[in-house]
């Protein structure tokens, strides 16, 4: 009984809601009847499924005293380590700190403890507590329907974190994009107001997934008889097979944006773009570009159309928080136009054929066992569209959730899947561009020339005059100010000074476009002053990348 009375005290100041819980309980008859239970639960010998030192964060359903948490104790002493109990019954809970292990867990800084009642919404809120891609869930009871809920809860939501945290604190990488790509946009014109210029056409969005290859001939033949919309790597593949689409759509930051599209014969085709993809892709092609308003690149892209005075509604590709890739982009922009029918080919959402790719697009595309093991790449097998095993993995598995969710919102659209292999998606009718060509593509139509014209139309030739090397000179005199606040809220001598500078910083653009999203989230993460110093130092390498 001592080590429980110990244990609450350490509730009261860690957990003070489970600490209030707990005071309400009857201890007495609960004690009675199961702490013989929990020390056979001790004998259990628990195997984790992956290696531990890959793991950062360990999800434990359902609180018991079993061996397996010394191994768990000593796992926590290295950096970054974190162990999460999640329980929905108070009495193992109870029970649970009436040991010793459990002394030890509660002293850790990285150990947390989570009363849920609420599925779906508790474990929204505890990821987000979480940076880590690299996790597990466990529980030390049967793996029952409940726990394999909220196993994929976990798997799901922090998947969804990690990317739009992880985007926010290494803001500073895709800054470095954007301070190069603003200049693009006094050669642009705005995508936005393309908006029902295509009413009822049919539109066509290719992936670069395996199943793309098999389309490649028919694709040639109807390309005047729906508007092609191809992203990213898919590109490469297209254009290598001699199909140019309508539109190519580009917003990857990273350097495998370059890598591929520089293989692309893309030369003059009209791409579409955010402000975060990677600044070298301009050097592949020399076409018309057009940009996307649509948030993409964080309040960046807010500031920029704020300064620039590019007006007009932004794309709606919600629910965002778990769109990823290009593909959702470019089923927004086709319905942003007017389109419709709106047809998917290569998005498999699977290893279909155990390949990463369709053709053209990488040297080695077969599918290995050097494939990541994270949470987010980590191979599931699933049953494809022709029921036939497949790898795919939760990135994937996310993202059709969202397609799904996109085609069930949009009413009046019909969706079509003509994706040969891969995954199921709901809310769109699976058939074949054969009979999508009979029923649907009947009429030509000069997209190419009609897409000029719009093109010409919406160029923002206001932009034309801008000096922005005049707005970097701002930007960078409002870092340079939010520095010097930043320095006094960590000083914070005199106190006075700290308070002052705390609400200063927050009228200067640097602090409310560029720092206000990665404060916001470390809020999570750090106590003020911590935070401050973090921002500091994040400021220092935005200040870098401006170059001027």
């Amino acid at each position: 009984m001592m080590i429980y009375q110990k244990n609450l005290k350490i509730l009261s100041k860690r957990f003070p809601l489970i600490y209030l819980h707990l005071l309400t309980k009857n201890k007495n008859s609960f004690f009675k009847q199961k702490i013989g239970e929990e020390k056979k639960a001790n004998l259990k010998n628990f195997n984790l499924k992956n290696p531990l030192n890959k793991l950062d964060t360990v999800y434990i359903y359902k609180c018991k005293d079993d061996r397996f948490l010394l191994k768990l104790k000593k796992w926590l002493i290295k950096k970054n380590k974190k162990l999460i109990f999640i329980e929905d019954d108070l009495q193992n809970l109870q029970n649970f700190f009436s040991f010793d292990i459990a002394n030890d867990l509660l002293k850790k800084e990285n150990v947390d403890f989570y009363l849920i009642k609420d599925i779906k919404q508790d474990i929204q809120d505890i990821t987000k507590k979480s940076l880590s891609s690299n996790i597990e869930v466990i529980t030390f009871a049967d793996e029952n329907k409940k726990f394999l809920a909220i196993k994929e809860n976990i798997f799901k939501y922090s998947l969804i974190n990690f990317f739009s945290t992880h985007d926010t604190i290494n803001s500073h990488r895709l800054f470095k994009n954007f301070i190069k790509n603003f200049q693009k946009l006094k050669s642009s014109f705005l995508v936005n107001k393309f908006e029902d210029k295509f009413a009822n056409k049919p539109a066509i969005i290719l992936g670069a997934g395996p199943s793309l290859n098999y389309c490649y001939a028919k694709l040639k033949k109807i390309s005047n008889k729906a508007l092609i919309i191809a992203g990213g790597s898919a590109i490469t593949s297209l254009t290598n097979q001699g199909i140019l689409p309508h539109f190519s759509v580009i917003i990857d930051p990273n350097i495998e944006e370059f890598k591929r599209l520089k293989d692309s014969l893309a030369f003059e085709i009209p791409i579409l773009y955010s402000t975060r993809v990677n600044s070298a892709v301009f050097n592949t092609f020399n076409g018309p570009i057009g940009y996307i308003k649509a948030g993409i690149n964080s309040f960046f892209e807010v500031w920029i159309e704020n300064e620039l005075n590019i007006l007009g509604r932004y794309l709606k590709t919600k629910p965002d928080d778990i769109a990823f890739s290009v593909t959702p982009i470019c089923l927004s922009l086709a319905k942003l136009f007017g389109c419709n029918p709106i047809i998917i080919d290569g998005v498999d959402l699977a290893f279909s054929e155990n390949k990463y790719y369709a053709s053209s697009i990488i040297k080695d595309n077969k599918l290995n066992d050097n494939h990541q093991k994270d949470v987010i790449d980590k191979l599931v097998i699933l049953k494809d569209k022709n029921d036939r095993e497949v790898y795919s993995n939760l990135r994937w598995q996310v993202e059709r959730q969202w397609f799904s969710s996109f085609a069930k919102r949009s009413k009046n659209i019909k969706f079509f899947n003509v994706t040969k292999l891969g995954l199921k998606i709901d809310n769109f009718e699976d058939t074949t561009l054969d009979i999508i060509e009979k029923k649907y593509l009947n009429e030509d139509f000069d997209f190419n020339g009609y897409i000029h014209t719009l093109s010409q139309n919406y160029i923002l030739s206001h932009l034309e005059k801008v000096d922005f090397k005049a707005l970097k000179l701002k930007l960078k005199k409002s870092f340079l100010k939010c520095q010097s606040y930043l320095k006094d809220i960590i000083k914070n001598d005199p106190e006075y000074k700290a308070v002052l500078a705390k609400e200063e910083i927050k009228d200067e653009i640097a602090y409310k476009y560029f720092l206000f999203e990665i404060e916001y989230t470390l809020n999570n993460f750090f106590d003020d002053k911590k935070k401050a110093q973090r921002l500091l130092d994040v400021s220092y390498v935005f200040l870098r990348k401006i170059n001027i």
